[in-house]
């Protein structure tokens, strides 16, 4: 048995959104906003059994205003099972509607 595939995407889709997030946070002066994934490449190089501890390293690239670029490594037991490169698009969210 192992990891299915598409658990380690929504792995390293949330956690480069969230690491771009964290870069994008300090320049938008508390203004609300979410990420749209507008390009995520997901290369397998080993994979994982269930019930083994499995962690994602983000690196941000640049957070700007309306696009953020991250790579991100997935370990193992300290062995790199995927390599991953996102793009997130920087939306505002919608004031709600009274």
């Amino acid at each position: 048995q192992s990891v299915h595939g598409g658990m380690i995407c929504t792995l390293v889709d949330t956690a480069m959104a969230r690491g771009c997030r964290r870069a994008v946070e300090a320049t938008r002066n508390g203004q609300d906003f979410f990420f749209v994934t507008t390009q995520m490449s997901v290369s397998f190089i080993g994979n994982a059994a269930p019930g083994q501890w499995v962690e994602a390293h983000v690196r941000v690239l640049r957070a700007g205003r309306r696009l953020a670029f991250a790579d991100c490594t997935v370990r193992c037991d300290d062995t790199v099972i995927v390599q991953a490169s996102g793009q997130f698009m920087v939306m505002p969210s919608e004031p709600a509607a009274r």
